[in-house]
């Protein structure tokens, strides 16, 4: 039986943090070439959304080990959120999701 509680935010946290960093090591390849993608979307229309990415990755025939693997895309300091926008991804039935920017001063 699962002994963690139901609620509590800095474990839920520390446990996200573990899943992306095991997510990460294992793809540290996929990682670098959707980032440099990811880089040159946002350099050319001033923003990028995983779906762009997904796009563009089949195309180029990138495959994460584990679909968890997007989730780490955009994380560390490069990239800050600047919008919404509901995804045309079929399987994310129109939620919506973030758009990202690269930082200033990156």
């Amino acid at each position: 039986m699962n002994s963690l509680p139901l609620f509590d935010l800095p474990t839920a946290s520390l446990r996200k943090r573990e899943g992306m960093s095991r997510a990460a090591d294992n793809s540290a390849l996929f990682l670098a070439r959707i980032r440099a993608v990811a880089r040159g979307i946002a350099e050319f229309g001033g923003h990028v959304t995983s779906d762009d990415l997904r796009h563009h990755a089949k195309h180029l025939d990138l495959v994460p080990h584990h679909k968890n693997v997007w989730g780490c895309v955009f994380a560390g300091g490069e990239w800050e959120p600047c919008g919404y926008v509901k995804s045309k991804l079929v399987s994310n039935h129109g939620r919506v999701i973030r758009m990202w920017r690269l930082k200033e001063d990156s």
